[in-house]
């Protein structure tokens, strides 16, 4: 509730002392008997300076104002009186009619002020009013004449019956207001995000000024067409105060565009298929032109339709799907229709617009179950994939490595390194018969392969010579090949611009702000065209074409290097739209064009050299096609190849060579795809066969899937697959092979790091170290319980909407030097929030009081627990605190406070994890701690949670802020759905009866899930109570919210 005002600020009682010389004829109780004359020229004594001065700083206080009646028909004297009389006697006002012990010496039949005043006084009164009514000219609601005439004549009264007993009335009047407020507030919306206050010093208070400040000039106002009605909160001369409910939004609402925050579990447009004409609605208007929208592309051309109609932009129509889906896939989890109006709920724009959009879907039969299932891992369905895939991929592979090592009519080559030519070759003919390697059907009679350097125009030339005993191709193809070259390394591949390989001129500033680095701009500020380290390294040997040398003349044997692109490539790169002297060369293309592009730039988009330089490689060693003949078979004979060198790569100790090859329809002699089959495949039939062997001797318990409502498809609606009736170790391979490349290289270590995330995750809300009730907590359940069974529903629905609970909250952030900027303020407000919404059906919502931020590495991991919650503690033990702490650690079972047992050790520390963790853990209420108990009793009472859980943080799959609300349901009393873990009779569990029997807490988040089949109902899997993860979570039951309302009103109010 929010602070009152103090009593002398809302209603003052009048000083008595200017009123002590007041003719006591004014009273409405004054008798003829008492006062038998009244001289009219009697005049009120002068009001004093300091009278004045009073009177200036809290004007006139506001009493009980009569409402307005003067546009009501007359009734007659008699109907007025009769009607008086009853409303007297059936109701009367606390403060006119004071009822308190303290006040008993007030007449309690007989009102503070009467209602005819004496012929004498009405005319003092008049003088007073007209000498003094000016004053209320420039307050916002001015008092009517006979509300001033009200007033004058209910001070002496109230003065009086304030000087008898000021604390009984102060009192009195506070209780009043406080009815008041509290009816006010049940009216007014709550406010979801509640603004965090700061722990700071108080500000230095401003210095008075010497010269009095100047008088606003008062705003004209427009006369009222009839005299207002005044709350009765409100005093005449205060302004009206600013209303806290938020604005009326009308139509869309456009702050509603980030559609990118909220998942997407909208069914694929191409769902549609021939139904895409009913996805349409009806709306009067203009339709919204989204020809422009920078979003539109997201949209199918029905949906672009249907948002054009509804007039949404493309962004708000996608959050509003997105907000759609998302409710539909919560209705699926705990079984509920979706009707239009939880899409209506579910959106941010207008009502009308959310039932044209559920419509829409409904329409197109997008709400089906069908659009949000995925198959149930099964022992029965996952291992037959295993034996399937190696029956599968191990005859693959036998079949390409036959292929590829057969030689005889199949694929013919000759490799020659010549790494080191332009150091150590002469200039005659030496033999290399070390470097070279070749694969022919004539293997004898082969002359030996020599190399020699020559130096023409300044260039080094290499000739290479080698014999071919028979005829290839066509097609012939020659490749370079590089050795320990790394064009996978990630900044060399991202060093290029994609824009200025379509043709586009990019200024410079844009190279100079993109990924080019470091090659962007030349000294003098020119961009780089191509820029970036990939077109700078492109390999820049010429090779020409091979000279066939048997017959007296040398005949050329021509080889293109046309047709050696991919299409791809082609339609990437085109004919740039720079003027020459707008960029330069790279400096590795500067003997190409050593006076820059003054002769002009190349035509890039003919370049298939650079074309397939641009393709970057997958590994370090890798041969690239240069020259091709697709036309003319290459005869047998001896050749001359002539190789400008001029691409070093000696300097970082790799090679260089040249290949001429042919191919057959599976590619070039390669064994690499052949023994990868076969490596695959012969794993995976090892591992079904390890798999089965441990699913016969150990199996698990599996749902019956009759009972469960399945078909033979084994599909259920989930928001994600799960593996959870697997043995652990299926459940992390088939996760790794559904993201592992299906006949490609696969990434070792990005499978190592997930496989660890993977393996955190399913013990993330398993390390909740909150024990179990002691006996008196157990006693006090029990009492509940059969206390809420005798409860009719509807009057605890009335009983809960007359009896909020405003819980004060602290939130106390505690870190270490090194992650203090771990929790940012709006992770702070995202947690609030979801902390409200998910207790909001019970009624209770949570005050927050104040943040703290400390740092310190000890009580960031939890090693003094006690010394930490003793210095940071704030409010009684009704005063909810939560620590977030960066690093928390298990507690010891000596620090396990009260309303706890001792801290379960298969909770605490967990195997799989090599450092001791927990997600959080909570006190439980203590039936023994009353109003009077010391603070000691319940100095460790709280929450302590894994700051990373926060929402936004960095724990995969909890980090929704869904640990805190777990814990905080032990801290007003909920046990763990799961409690007792025995599906035994005897166990009580949780001890509430609308929770089903469960003996397994749940791992992630599974379809479905049921540790007891021989009680009803399957586990309660979407409870904040169980060890879901963050997504699976949903809500309480309804028997939940009510023992969290008892142990409130039971265990902690008041104390």
């Amino acid at each position: 509730m929010s602070r009152l005002p103090s009593v002398s600020s809302l209603m003052s009682p009048p000083e008595s002392k200017p009123f002590e010389n007041f003719n006591t004829s004014l009273s409405p109780y004054t008798t003829s008997q008492d006062y038998c004359s009244f001289a009219h020229d009697m005049k009120l004594p002068p009001i004093s300076s300091e009278r004045k001065r009073t009177q200036s700083e809290m004007d006139l206080p506001s009493p009980p104002v009569t409402p307005y009646t003067g546009n009501k028909k007359r009734r007659s004297d008699v109907a007025e009186e009769i009607e008086r009389d009853v409303v007297l006697s059936s109701s009367r006002d606390p403060v006119l009619f004071p009822h308190h012990d303290s006040l008993t010496d007030v007449a309690t039949d007989e009102p503070l002020f009467g209602q005819i005043l004496p012929p004498p006084a009405e005319v003092l009164m008049e003088q007073h009013i007209d000498s003094h009514m000016a004053r209320f000219d420039n307050k916002v609601n001015k008092p009517t004449r006979d509300e001033y005439l009200l007033a004058l004549s209910c001070v002496p009264v109230v003065s009086a019956q304030y000087n008898r007993n000021p604390a009984a009335w102060a009192k009195e009047e506070r209780e009043t207001l406080e009815r008041q407020l509290f009816m006010m507030n049940r009216c007014r919306p709550k406010i979801l995000d509640a603004k965090l206050k700061k722990i700071a010093p108080a500000p230095s208070k401003r210095a008075v000024a010497t010269q009095p400040r100047a008088q606003r000039t008062p705003r004209a106002k427009r006369s009222p067409k009839s005299t207002p009605h005044q709350k009765a909160h409100e005093s005449f001369d205060l302004p009206a105060p600013t209303s806290t409910r938020p604005p009326r939004g009308i139509g869309t609402n456009r702050d509603d565009t980030d559609y990118t925050s909220i998942m997407d579990f909208s069914p694929s447009p191409e769902t549609l298929g021939g139904n895409a004409k009913a996805l349409k609605a009806d709306w009067k208007g203009q339709m919204l032109d989204l020809g422009q929208d920078p979003d539109r592309h997201l949209l199918s051309p029905a949906e672009l339709s249907l948002a054009s109609t509804l007039r949404l932009s493309c962004a708000t129509y996608l959050c509003s799907k997105r907000r759609i889906f998302e409710a539909r896939v919560r209705a699926l989890r705990i079984g509920k229709e979706f009707r239009k109006t939880d899409a209506q709920q579910a959106c941010k724009i207008d009502v009308n617009k959310a039932s044209k959009l559920w419509t829409a879907y409904d329409r197109v039969g997008w709400f089906d179950s069908e659009h949000f299932q995925q198959p149930i891992l099964t022992p029965r369905s996952v291992l037959p994939i295993f034996f399937v895939f190696g029956v599968i991929f191990a005859p693959i592979g036998g079949l390409l490595l036959w292929a590829s090592s057969q030689r005889n009519d199949k694929v013919q080559e000759i490799s020659i390194d010549y790494s080191e030519c332009a150091e150590k070759a002469p200039s005659y003919p030496a033999s290399i018969a070390d470097r070279v390697k070749s694969s022919f059907k004539s293997s004898t009679g082969q002359s030996t392969p020599t190399w020699e350097r020559r130096i023409e125009n300044g260039t080094t030339i290499c000739r290479l010579s080698f014999e071919v005993p028979d005829d290839l191709g066509p097609p012939v193809f020659l490749y370079y090949r590089l050795t320990n070259f790394y064009q996978n390394h990630r900044r060399y591949v991202k060093s290029l611009d994609i824009d200025q390989l379509k043709g586009k001129a990019v200024d410079n500033k844009t190279i100079d702000g993109g990924s080019c680095d470091p090659l962007k701009l030349d000294s003098t500020g020119k961009a780089y065209y191509p820029c970036g380290l990939i077109a700078n390294s492109q390999f820049n040997d010429t090779i020409h074409s091979p000279e066939l040398l048997s017959d007296l003349n040398p005949t050329v044997y021509f080889m293109t290097n046309k047709g050696i692109a991919w299409d791809s490539d082609k339609e990437l790169i085109k004919t740039t739209q720079y003027k020459p002297w707008e960029v330069v060369p790279p400096p590795n293309w500067h003997d190409r064009y050593p006076n820059g592009y003054i002769d002009g730039i190349p035509d890039l988009h003919e370049d298939e050299d650079f074309m397939v330089w641009m393709r970057t490689a997958a590994l370090p060693a890798f041969s690239k096609l240069s020259r091709r003949n697709d036309t003319v078979s290459m005869k047998a004979g001896s050749y001359r190849l002539d190789i400008e060198d001029r691409f070093p790569v000696t300097e970082y100790g790799g090679t260089k060579s040249i290949l001429i090859s042919t191919r057959t329809v599976i590619g070039g002699q390669n064994p690499f795809m052949g023994i990868a089959y076969v490596v695959v495949g012969g794993i995976c039939v090892l591992l079904g066969a390890l798999f089965t062997l441990a699913h016969l001797v150990r199996p698990r318990k599996v749902q019956s899937l009759l009972r469960a409502g399945m078909t033979d498809l084994d599909r259920m609606p989930i928001e994600t697959g799960s593996t959870s009736e697997l043995p652990r170790s299926v459940r992390v391979f088939t996760w790794i092979w559904g993201r592992s490349s299906f006949i490609g290289i696969w990434d070792f270590t990005s499978v190592a790091l997930n496989f660890t995330c993977y393996a955190t995750a399913l013990h993330g809300r398993s390390l909740c170290a909150t024990g179990g009730p002691d006996s008196t907590l157990r006693v006090e359940h029990e009492r509940l319980g059969a206390f809420e069974s005798q409860i009719d529903s509807v009057s605890y629905d009335m009983r809960r909407a007359l009896e909020p609970i405003e819980i004060e909250t602290w939130f106390h952030i505690v870190s270490g030097e090194t992650d203090a900027d771990l929790v940012t303020d709006e992770m702070i407000t995202l947690q609030l929030h979801y902390l409200q919404k998910a207790y909001e059906n019970a009624a209770i919502s949570y005050q927050l009081q104040g943040v703290t931020r400390h740092v310190n590495k000890t009580w960031a991991r939890n090693g003094d627990d006690l010394a930490m919650k003793n210095a940071l503690r704030k409010g009684g033990y009704s005063t909810l605190n939560v620590y977030f702490q960066t690093n928390l650690q298990p507690p010891s079972p000596t620090d396990v406070a009260s309303g706890t047992s001792e801290v379960d050790d298969r909770h605490a520390y967990n195997s799989d994890l090599a450092t001791p963790s927990v997600l959080g853990f909570c006190t439980l209420p203590d039936p023994s701690i009353n109003a009077s108990s010391p603070r000691v009793s319940y100095s460790k009472d709280g929450c302590n949670v894994l700051a990373k859980t926060m929402p936004g943080g960095p724990m995969t799959h909890y980090n929704r802020g869904g640990t805190a609300i777990h814990e905080i349901g032990h801290w007003n009393g909920l046990l763990h759905t799961f409690e007792g873990e025995s599906c035994s009779e005897d166990n009580a569990g949780d001890y509430i009866a609308d929770t089903p029997q469960q003996s397994v807490p749940t791992d992630g988040c599974p379809s479905q899930k049921d540790s007891c089949p021989e009680s009803p109902g399957f586990d309660a899997i979407h409870n904040f109570m169980d060890y879901s993860s963050d997504d699976c979570y949903a809500s309480f039951t309804s028997n939940q919210l009510k023992r969290m309302r008892s142990m409130w009103f039971s265990v902690r109010k008041g104390k």
